[in-house]
């Protein structure tokens, strides 16, 4: 970015070794997410832009199905969306262990998140391999700062486009 924005307001949600079904309506994580995207609306700072990512547990299971997890995913986007009508879902790949062979239907399913109402494809984070990462799934510094910018990259086409007066997505 280059100074066309005059504040961004980060709102991190996490939990470790969750399922998206632990996020998603009737999860025991949705309350805390919502309660979350509430009180930003309250402080009158309306969400432009919700990155999800998520994904590493469901990819590691070989019976996990990714028709399963794009639905939930979608329950998921619809959920925030009550809240921020307008907000752009932005999901990115996230299924990187480096012990773990992966379930692809996860990564398929993450793709495919892109295609949900006012919705787009977030950072490829699964490029972000062994040398990024402290314990061969979480980041170091390194990884830290490289997913930062893969974040920035998928977020400035949405941003360019916004710039020219072009609707995203």
């Amino acid at each position: 970015m280059t100074g066309d924005y005059d504040a961004i307001v980060i709102a991190v949600v996490a939990q470790g070794s969750t399922r998206l079904a632990d996020w998603a309506p009737g999860g025991a994580y949705h309350d805390r997410l919502c309660a979350t995207l509430r009180q930003l609306a309250a402080a009158n700072l309306p969400a432009d832009f919700l990155l999800w990512q998520q994904g590493e547990t469901e990819a590691s299971s070989a019976s996990a199905a990714g028709r399963d997890y794009l639905a939930e995913l979608g329950q998921l986007h619809l959920a925030c969306r009550q809240i921020f009508p307008d907000v752009i879902f932005v999901a990115a790949h996230s299924t990187y262990g480096a012990s773990l062979s992966v379930n692809e239907q996860i990564r398929l399913a993450q793709a495919g998140a892109a295609r949900l109402p006012n919705a787009m494809a977030g950072a490829d984070l699964d490029r972000l391999g062994e040398k990024y990462r402290s314990d061969g799934a979480h980041f170091n510094d390194r990884g830290l700062s490289a997913a930062a910018d893969l974040w920035l990259e998928a977020l400035n086409v949405s941003l360019d486009q916004r710039k020219r007066g072009h609707t995203t997505p």
